[in-house]
């Protein structure tokens, strides 16, 4: 009797999860191995050009110092916003949000490779850091909300195998970009844009979670 005069609360709504071989996981795993290729990819190809079209041993020295100090500036200043914004909005609707500065990142290495630019270049590097550290607790806080326990060690896991593949791939096609368009750089920002633009395309179908 004491029991059944207890107010009834109401039960929480359940979430709806999905399970790995999904097309919204495909599609998940597909943006984050892209952008973590096109980071080391542009990372690669930045280094060698400054090697390459720097006067001097010192300058190629003072640029390389920047760049190792730009790239993980923006996790140092950022990640707390970063981390308020991916719980104040759906992860997946962060994950498309989150591409815009690599676009613009890349749009900018067009014209600062096309230009021989070393301070846009670094405008640009300081971009896709920016983009990483607001990509990344949205990466990670995604899979526990959106897929079924059963599954979540098995998607932990394919998204390590997958990051580290891309990081990987994304050097080795670094060199090879700047290679193939030593003599066009502006090339490489180009294909480095196309690659970014599918990646935006496939974060319009990464899973939905509520914020």
């Amino acid at each position: 009797m004491i029991e059944a005069s207890m107010p009834q609360t109401e039960r929480p709504a359940r979430k709806i999860r999905g399970r790995l071989s999904s097309p919204r996981f495909v599609s998940f795993f597909l943006v984050q191995g892209l952008g973590a290729a096109n980071d080391n990819a542009f990372k690669i190809a930045l280094s060698l050009f400054l090697l390459s079209n720097l006067p001097d041993e010192a300058s190629q020295v003072r640029f390389a110092s920047l760049a190792q100090f730009l790239f993980p500036l923006p996790f140092l200043l950022f990640s707390p916003l970063a981390g308020f914004l991916a719980d104040r909005y759906g992860k997946g609707r962060m994950i498309f949000f989150t591409k815009f500065p690599e676009v613009l990142a890349m749009s900018l290495a067009i014209a600062a490779f096309g230009a021989g630019s070393s301070v846009l270049l670094m405008t640009a590097l300081f971009l896709m850091a920016l983009q990483s550290a607001f990509f990344s607790p949205v990466k990670y806080g995604l899979l526990p909300e959106s897929l079924e326990p059963r599954d979540l060690s098995m998607g932990n896991g394919i998204l390590q195998m997958t990051t580290n593949l891309s990081i990987l791939l994304g050097t080795a096609a670094g060199v090879f970009i700047y290679e193939r368009f030593d003599h066009r750089p502006e090339q490489i920002g180009i294909t480095l844009l196309c690659a970014a633009l599918v990646g935006t395309v496939a974060a319009l179908y990464v899973p939905r979670t509520p914020a």
